[in-house]
């Protein structure tokens, strides 16, 4: 009775004997056991704190000498959860304390308690809350249902192989409420397992999570129900998804669905618009992106795009190729209208004529490596005689295509204004004149001569036996002459081809 007594009248008697350094650990548990086995019961729940740490801790408790169902109404009264537990604590005390959940949640105290049931399968390392919520133990389920949080620190993260969650049962688990965000993302972290429908994850917070860690399944289904539930806008997070090159790669294999609400409207068409005039997407996701638009416009927010990114939208089909575009271009992004142009060229030959191109268009056109010949021709034919007449670039054009293609017309003008115009080069414009010389008189074919330079003025004046260089060129310029009537006749020698005219002094 003294016990029982002292604890009545002492309720510090625990924490002082738990605090005093002279008493050994030995004695210490002595006391301990004997105000378990004696003191009354509500002594006890004024003694020790509610699930004390010395009791949760003490591995032997079942072996107190003390009737078992006094040591379950302090376990109880004092809900006690084990940290340890002596395997070899008997049988139905064992029982009492897993069917009750009086048991810390941490992996080994839930692998001991579960592996004297079953054996424990791979799922139980791998899919544990699918293992735990299919298991048929109702408490056990109720227990991380009451304490998810422990069950996730405790357990759920500690198994190094539970990467492989059965789906169903992870969607449950990331919408459970009770569990706290940050243990979510970690979960999120661990876990293998990709969400294949972002809308069945409730929160908007862990919807941005999986798209974080890339545990998304990649489409454009999933980025569209993200999109909206920011109210159409894209998070950094979700920027951040676009500039993974593996999930662009995947995104970019679809188009963006053409799906349309009950009025007729594409509900995609915003998260279109946002993808193209999204400034933090990195370029080469930019590319990837916007292959996937099913859509193609005449005009863009001027301000939020770059000439780089008009290139990149002109490639991938998304500026319609129609005068409207073009004219947009010509305003916003000079040079890219060209760009347009080349990508659709069959589409703007149908009205080129509607473009009203300009000198520099054409010029830049004739530049262009991806047009044919016939193209650049159609185009300077847009202009008028006195604007390819004064632009060196069309003429060192037209001296090339016009002598290797007698099919191709223009006026005589033009013509003569190649053969004469110094500023081009003097084999192309004795090439040029062996197939367009009736675009001269006779007189005029003196100016011709004088504006090739050099020995090549001598040949006009017929009362000298020129002598030009032997070059295949000369020989051409020659045998045209004198085709003409020009010269009388010519013949080489060892300085060179000497000109014979019909008289001399």
């Amino acid at each position: 009775f003294f016990i029982k007594d002292i604890c009545y009248s002492w309720a510090d008697i625990w924490s002082v004997l738990l605090s005093a350094t002279i008493i050994s650990d030995e004695r210490r548990r002595d006391w301990f056991e004997w105000i378990i086995k004696y003191a009354d019961i509500d002594d006890i729940e004024n003694i020790f704190q509610e699930n004390d740490p010395y009791i949760a801790s003490y591995s032997d408790f079942f072996f107190i000498p003390c009737d078992s169902e006094r040591l379950y109404e302090i376990i109880s009264v004092l809900n006690i959860k084990f940290k340890l537990i002596n395997p070899d604590t008997p049988s139905e005390k064992l029982d009492y304390v897993f069917d009750n959940n009086f048991y810390e949640l941490n992996s080994d105290m839930l692998k001991f308690f579960l592996s004297r049931k079953m054996s424990l399968p791979d799922s139980y390392r791998k899919s544990n809350y699918k293992f735990i919520s299919s298991c048929g133990i109702e408490s056990l389920r109720k227990y991380i249902n009451d304490f998810s949080n422990e069950y996730i620190s405790d357990v759920y993260l500690k198994l190094i192989d539970n990467t492989e969650e059965e789906l169903e049962a992870y969607i449950a688990l990331l919408n459970k409420l009770t569990i706290k965000l940050e243990l979510k993302e970690k979960i999120i972290q661990k876990v293998n397992t990709i969400i294949t429908d972002v809308s069945k994850i409730a929160d908007i917070n862990v919807q941005d999570l999986l798209f974080k860690h890339k545990k998304v399944s990649a489409s454009w289904e999933n980025v569209f129900k993200n999109y909206s539930k920011h109210e159409n806008t894209f998070t950094d997070v979700m920027v951040e998804y676009f500039n993974t090159v593996e999930i662009t790669e995947k995104l970019s294999k679809n188009k963006i669905p053409n799906t349309k609400d009950e009025e007729g409207n594409c509900i995609y068409s915003k998260l279109n618009k946002s993808i193209i005039h999204e400034k933090h997407i990195n370029e080469s996701s930019y590319a990837l992106l916007t292959l996937s638009s099913p859509w193609w416009y005449e005009e863009f927010d001027t301000e939020k795009m770059t000439e780089d990114r008009i290139s990149i939208l002109i490639e991938n089909n998304v500026v319609k190729p129609n005068i409207e575009s073009f004219n947009y271009l010509r305003e916003n992004f000079e040079g890219k209208q060209i760009e347009l142009f080349e990508k659709h060229r069959e589409k703007f030959l149908e009205n080129i004529a509607e473009l009203g191109l300009t000198t520099n268009e054409v010029e830049s056109l004739i530049k262009s490596e991806k047009l044919n010949t016939e193209t650049k021709i159609l185009c300077i034919q847009q202009l008028s005689d006195t604007e390819i007449m004064n632009s060196l670039i069309i003429s060192k054009f037209l001296v090339v295509s016009l002598a290797s293609n007698t099919i191709i017309d223009f006026s005589n003008e033009i013509k003569k204004s190649i053969l004469l115009n110094e500023d081009l080069n003097i084999s192309n414009r004795i090439r040029f004149f062996e197939s367009n010389y009736d675009c001269i008189s006779s007189e005029e074919i003196d100016v011709f001569l004088h504006s090739l330079g050099d020995s090549y003025v001598e040949i006009s004046d017929i009362h000298k036996r020129a002598t030009i260089a032997l070059t295949e060129d000369n020989k051409l310029l020659l045998k045209t002459l004198e085709h003409l009537g020009y010269i009388s006749s010519f013949n080489e020698t060892k300085k060179g081809y000497t000109v014979y005219h019909s008289r001399e002094k």
